[in-house]
């Protein structure tokens, strides 16, 4: 079985063009590890690293963790360096997660009030003291399936 046509299907996805090289995708993991050791691990799960060019693009996801970082840029600029990754700028950027569009809610069905219900309100209103009371019942009597006056 000397020679074979078969090409191992990770060898085929690796040589995707616009796929970043191992190399990169090595270095991008190692650029990430290094973040969560500088910036500890509250930030780092609150922020994204992109790296371009050793400037270092730091997306948060709330207000806040961008300021934590503002605060923190030039402890974490060293932090990286001593990491050995001599970045030139820290650059800091706050923008939300996506979070998936929500359907609207559902239009809720009124459960209108039987005839013989309504007519017992309007009953009860009638013989009442309370002016108040007797127009609220009144109200609710008029809930019925169908449009009646009283």
């Amino acid at each position: 079985m000397g020679d074979s046509s078969f090409t191992h299907l990770g060898q085929l996805i690796g040589n995707l063009p616009g796929l970043p090289a191992e190399s990169d995708r090595a270095k991008a993991v190692a650029q990430q590890q290094a973040w969560r050791k500088v910036a500890g691990d509250e930030i780092a799960a609150h922020t994204e690293v992109q790296v371009e060019n050793r400037n270092w693009r730091i997306v948060a996801d709330a207000p806040v963790w961008g300021h934590a970082v503002s605060q923190r840029r030039q402890a974490l600029l060293e932090g990286l360096t001593q990491a050995g990754l001599q970045p030139v700028d820290l650059m800091v950027e706050v923008r939300p997660p996506r979070t998936p569009v929500s359907t609207p809610a559902p239009v809720r069905q009124q459960n209108p009030l039987d005839p013989g219900s309504a007519e017992l309100l309007r009953q009860t209103a009638h013989g009442l003291k309370s002016r108040d009371l007797a127009e609220s019942l009144n109200r609710l009597s008029r809930h019925t399936g169908k449009n009646r006056s009283s």
